[in-house]
């Protein structure tokens, strides 16, 4: 359809390139737009012709206010009105339209951006893509993309003093009357919300200011609500009047305040300060602290009034405060309950009203209260006033220092003391320096006590010391050096002083009882009993002592005899004592008199006074001697005794007995038995005997008959009436052992030699390689090689090394004494001269010694030593004594010694020949042979296995042989002693063969399996390092397992620490997240921020939901970030009917 205009008079202005017209009256006829250059009305112009069919311009006014619209498709209306650029709308008087498809409306709006809107009076865009709305409403330059709405309301860093330095402020908004945002992507909403900071130079970014007089200066920073401050980077404030400062804060609620960096304030009048979070009504936190309670601010005064203190939770430095009116206001101190209060450094109070005002002190329970340093009060009403105090149980109050109090209702004014029970008083004293001290009760109801004392017991008391007393009369007096009915007691242990003063009662005492409340200790030890023992006597030793004096008193009683009696109370009773009429033995024995006689000849008896009594002993046989030493008398009898008037001669010096008169004997007679033989006697049975028995040997006859012996090899030796038969073991006579070899009589008549089953008082035993020292352990390995020594305290391997001297010298050795001594350089030396001074051929006599103890013949036939003295003299062998037993003797002295042995032979022939021999063994069995009869001796083992030198035959002062096992075995290949087995290759075992063995060999121990190993806590030294996994370990080893162990504990414990942190933290950005509400009206959004606090940590969270124009759908999602920089996001849609 085409589009006509209608014009009454059309008026052409002559010398003018623009087309100018009058209107005076226009007709619309159709909807119609313009096109083509108009000029319409007064003084509207369109720039050239060209341009005049593209753009309209629109004015009444004076020529000099002339509207423009000088580019393709403006439109410029009103009074200076400029459309400067294409596309753009300038509605107004003094609007201008500059920027590229821009529009502005309103006297004096200028759109100077592209893309923007300047709508209202003097509003101005100066950026591309912005909006300005309201009278003078600003978008400045550098805020692209940016919107201001509202009264003066302003998106602008117009008042950087540095316009070339100035940050830009793109992508903002400001809505409301005096908004004002100077910084990118940042809004302030509300009436003189601003978004800027205190500094020009500076522009926060991000941020968000909120509701009426809103204000937010740094980056990230939020503040929303009527005159809320956020001056804080990344700091959210939320409520009327909060503010903040600092970084990474946040506030939420009327007058809530935060300030420093990472803290919280949430609830009403809440303040916090460097990492302290707050939170409840008026709740206060300072650095690092945690208030959680409800409280009252002071501007409720009508409230305020009627509570006891500052009714708000605050939390001090590094404190936590939880629970209405709590306060924690000392460093790290913790109060929980209402009314809690923890004003000591590390205090902790838990409970409603309960106070920790001493430092590190602990109140727990209702009203519990600590005031001391390190004090603990645990239980309703509980008080520790004093230093390192405890108090538990309810209305439990203590006082003083280094005292402990456990149970209900006690009350305590003590110094190191502790009080275990209920309803116990200890009094206050009149200061704390005489307060009682060192005092224990175990017990119930004890209400006086004492310094230094032990108290056990409902209702004992402690009122004395040092006195020992019985329910009726004192048995001992109260101290040392007194009297008591005469006797003195002196030289106790343990007294310091009179029982009555200071010095005894700071001793103190322990008792379990009270007046007429008496107890019994049951199962005392028995005490030590000295002369220096303090110990507690038991019932049985003291019943042990009563007995003793009963039986002393029955044997006083008995020494008394008579009507002696014992009463009651222990005391003895007797009269009449002796028919004396005295009643005490002191009378008793003044009023003796005593006779003295003879052989009970009365006649001759002499009355004596006791007290001048006297006894004269004499003696006129030189048999007795008497002799007196001051009161004693001594009767010895003579060395040599005559006795009877024909007198037997007792010769005790020369051991002879003389006199005998019986010296015939006639065989037909009847002897007396019993009676002596003299020596004449004996000859005469000789003669008789001589006489008729021609086998009896006489002087000169030659023996016969001889003795035969075997032995477990049973080769037969033989002896003939008069030789000597050695039995020899091969040892040391002074290295025998006793009771280790025993002799039983056999039914074959034969002596069994045998070893007895358990050896004793051996000093060692030495099997191949393995040695057993009773000093020196077992010894395993031979004596110049490696060794293993097990002793009582210590086993020792060898290491696996050999001794090799390497052609070098041994030296330092001292010169050889005996023949299996080492022999030194110098020794042989010695030996070598003496051999080149004399040689063998030049003397017949040389000494073989350096000592010249010995000498050797030369000679190759010997030497012939003539005219020798005789070395006996006129003496027999037999007298030859001391130094004479050294002579040399000559062939006439050595046939001398033959005849005499020879008739001494013949004498004793007979009675061998008639009597023979008798043996006997340990079992006492009696074993007879005669003269060339065999006797087998045998010790039960294979003649092919035995050794040498472990048995000696040692003769005995009783006529006997005894058999004895060497104290030092040796040469032996095996000992076996039940299951322990030593053998000279395989070590010592212990265990039966077929069962576990533990071996014990030179350079290994094994031990059975399943078999304890017990050390008797000593230590194992010198083990190598494990290397299988059944090997031990050294402490070094261990060391290393335990140091790597706990370097691991360290780092997962510091993981743990960590990871717990951050699961509390992300559980408090959850919590946060939970409690973002949300739009629930159809057709509203909301955006929403919430906190959260969980164990320390904090989070929060930022949330923007909408609900659908009908209520079916809603769309939520958040994001929220947590104290330890955790950060997440949540998104979610429901729908419902």
């Amino acid at each position: 359809m085409d589009n006509y205009f209608a014009m009454s008079e059309l008026i052409q202005q002559p010398n003018n390139n623009k087309a100018s017209f009058h209107l005076k009256r226009v007709a619309l006829i159709t909807p119609a737009t313009l096109f083509g250059a108009f000029a319409l009305l007064s003084s509207a112009t369109a720039e050239t012709q060209s341009d005049a069919l593209k753009s309209v311009a629109i004015a009444v006014c004076p020529e000099t206010e002339e509207a423009k619209a000088s580019s393709t498709y403006s439109i410029a209306i009103g009074c200076g009105a400029a459309a400067v650029s294409e596309r753009t709308i300038a509605f107004g008087a003094g609007s201008r339209a500059q920027g590229l498809r821009s529009t502005a409306i309103g006297n004096q709006a200028h759109a100077i951006g592209a893309d923007t809107i300047a709508f209202g009076s003097t509003a101005k865009t100066n950026s591309d893509n912005a909006i300005a709305m309201g009278v003078s409403a600003v978008v400045g330059a550098k805020s692209e993309d940016s919107i201001a709405i509202g009264h003066m309301a302003e998106v602008s860093t117009a008042k950087n003093l540095n316009v070339m330095k100035a940050k830009v402020a793109n992508n903002s908004i400001a809505i409301g009357n005096s908004a004002n945002v100077s910084g990118p992507n940042s809004i302030a909403l509300g009436n003189h919300a601003y978004v800027q900071s205190e500094n020009r130079n500076v522009h926060p970014e991000g941020a968000i200011a909120i509701g009426s007089n809103a204000l937010a200066t740094f980056d990230q920073a939020i503040a929303i609500g009527e005159n809320t401050r956020s001056q804080s980077i990344y700091g959210v404030t939320i409520g009327a009047d909060a503010h903040s400062r600092g970084s990474d804060v946040v506030a939420i609620g009327h007058m809530s305040s935060v300030s420093d960096f990472n803290s919280t304030a949430v609830g009403a009048w809440a303040g916090a300060e460097g990492r302290g979070v707050a939170i409840g009504t008026a709740a206060k936190a300072q650095q690092g602290g945690v208030s959680i309670g409800g409280g009252v601010h002071p501007e409720q005064k009508s409230i305020v009034s009627a509570l006891p203190r500052d009714a708000w939770t605050k939390a001090g430095r590094e404190a936590i405060a939880i629970g209405s009116a709590s306060h924690a206001d000392a460093y790290a101190s913790i109060s929980i309950g209402y009314l809690a209060l923890a004003t000591g450094r590390r205090g902790t109070a838990l409970g409603y009203e309960s106070s920790a005002v001493g430092e590190e002190s602990i109140a727990l329970g209702h009203r519990a209260k600590t005031t001391g340093y390190a004090s603990v009060a645990l239980g309703h009403g509980a008080e520790s006033q004093g230093l390192r105090t405890v108090s538990i149980g309810n209305n439990s109050i203590i006082n003083g220092t280094d005292t402990v109090s456990l149970g209900h209702k006690n009350e305590v004014y003590a110094r190191n003391s502790m009080v275990l029970g209920f309803n116990n008083k200890i009094e206050e004293p009149n200061s704390t320096y005489n307060a009682i001290k060192n005092t224990f009760i175990l017990g119930s109801d004890v209400t006086h006590v004492q310094h230094n004392s032990v108290i056990l017991g409902h209702g004992s008391q402690a009122e004395r010391s040092g006195e020992v007393r019985t329910s009726s009369r004192s048995l001992l007096p109260s101290k040392p050096g007194s009297y008591y009915d005469g006797l003195k007691f002196d030289g106790w242990s343990g007294y310091d002083g009179e029982p009555s003063s200071s010095k005894a009662r700071d001793a103190g005492v322990i008792s379990v009882g009270a007046k007429g409340k008496e107890r019994q200790i049951i199962h005392v030890a028995p005490g030590d009993v000295s002369a220096t023992s303090t110990d507690a006597i038991n019932g049985s030793q003291l019943f042990s002592t009563n007995r003793v004096f009963t039986n002393v008193a029955d044997t006083t009683r008995g020494l008394l005899g008579g009507n002696a009696a014992i009463s009651q109370d222990g005391s003895i009773t007797a009269s009449n004592i002796g028919k004396t009429g005295k009643d005490t033995v002191h009378d008793a024995i003044e009023s003796l008199q005593w006779k003295v006689s003879t052989n009970n000849n009365e006649g001759s008896a002499v009355a004596v006074n006791l007290r001048n009594a006297r006894v004269d002993f004499k003696n006129s046989d030189t048999n007795i001697r008497i002799s007196q030493s001051g009161t004693n008398l001594t009767f010895n009898l003579a060395h040599t005794l005559n006795v009877g008037p024909k007198p037997i001669k007792i010769d005790g010096t020369q051991g002879e007995i003389t006199g005998l008169s019986n010296t015939t004997w006639d065989p037909n007679a009847t002897y007396t038995s019993r009676r002596a033989a003299t020596e004449e006697q004996l000859s005469l049975v000789y003669k008789e005997l001589k006489d008729k028995n021609n086998n009896v040997p006489g002087p000169g006859a030659p023996t016969s008959g001889s003795l035969s012996f075997k032995g477990d090899d049973s080769e037969e030796v033989k002896r003939q009436l008069g030789e000597t038969l050695t039995l020899t073991g091969g040892a040391d006579v002074n290295k025998l052992s006793d009771a280790n070899i025993g002799v039983v009589a056999n039914g074959d008549a034969s002596l069994d030699i045998k070893l007895a089953k358990n050896l004793s008082g051996l000093e060692s035993i030495k099997v191949g390689d393995v040695a057993i020292h009773h000093e020196n352990g077992i010894t395993i390995g031979s004596e110049k090689g490696k060794q293993t020594i097990i002793k009582e305290d210590a086993i020792t391997v060898a290491p696996n090394t050999t001794v090799d001297m390497g052609g070098n010298r041994i030296t330092n050795v001292a010169q050889g004494e005996k023949d299996n001594d080492a022999a030194t350089v110098a020794q042989v030396n010695e030996i070598k001269k003496s051999l080149e001074d004399f040689k063998s051929n030049e003397l017949a006599v040389e000494y073989d010694s350096k000592a010249k103890d010995k000498v050797s013949l030369r000679g190759q036939k010997g030497t012939l030593i003539t005219n020798l003295a005789s070395g006996l003299g006129d003496k027999s062998l037999a007298e030859i004594k001391g130094e004479a037993l050294t002579n040399a003797v000559n062939v006439g002295d050595l046939q001398k010694s033959v005849n005499n042995l020879q008739d001494s032979i013949d004498n004793a022939k007979e009675e061998l020949t008639i009597k023979g021999l008798s043996f006997k063994g340990d079992g006492g069995e009696e074993v007879k042979r005669q003269l060339g009869e065999t006797l087998t001796l045998k010790g039960g083992a294979d003649v092919n296995k035995l050794s040498d030198a472990n048995i000696g035959v040692v003769a005995n002062g009783d006529a006997s042989l005894d058999i004895k096992l060497a104290k030092n075995l040796s040469g032996l290949e095996s000992i076996k002693v039940g299951d322990v087995a030593i053998h000279h290759e395989n070590g010592i075992t212990i265990g039966s063969e077929k069962g576990k063995q533990t071996i014990i060999k030179e350079d290994a121990i094994t031990v059975a399996p399943n078999t304890t190993v017990d050390m008797g806590g000593n230590r194992i030294t010198n083990v190598a390092p494990g290397v299988a996994s059944t090997d031990a370990v050294n402490a070094q080893q261990l060391s290393a397992v335990n140091n790597k162990l706990q370097q691991q504990i360290d780092t997962n414990r510091d993981d743990i620490h960590r990871n717990n942190n951050r699961a509390n933290a992300g559980v408090a950005a959850a919590m946060a997240a939970a409690g973002l509400p949300q739009a629930y009206l159809p057709g509203k959004s909301m955006v929403a921020i919430a906190g959260g606090v969980w164990r320390g940590e904090s989070g929060m969270a930022i949330g923007v939901s909408t609900v659908s124009a009908n209520g079916k759908w809603v769309l939520k999602g958040s994001a929220n970030t947590s104290g330890r920089g955790g950060a997440g996001g949540t998104i979610g849609a429901g729908y419902q009917w």
